[in-house]
């Protein structure tokens, strides 16, 4: 699922390891300074070719737990940050 303000759509990825480049895409056209990725109950850290993805667009990325995702996202949200998240559901 990827959330960006109030709107919500469907994310394929379900194992943040097994991230293609590709898989960015749908949340780079959203435009956002920051994205926040949900990688289900526990952290899992992506490929560098992933991290790459994001930094040369000059965007910020975190991965992080679900649970610590969520609280992440609407304290940027609220900062009036442009922000989007994704999470990975099981």
């Amino acid at each position: 699922m990827i959330a960006a303000g109030v709107d919500t759509f469907d994310w394929p990825v379900r194992n943040a390891k097994a991230m293609a480049p590709g898989d960015c895409d749908a949340l780079l056209a959203l435009q956002p300074a920051v994205v926040i990725v949900g990688t289900g109950a526990t952290q899992v850290f992506p490929s560098r070719e992933i991290m790459a993805v994001f930094l040369t667009r000059r965007v910020g990325v975190e991965f992080m737990d679900n649970a610590a995702a969520a609280p992440t996202f609407n304290v940027l949200l609220g900062e009036g940050r442009k922000v989007a998240a994704a999470f990975i559901l099981p």
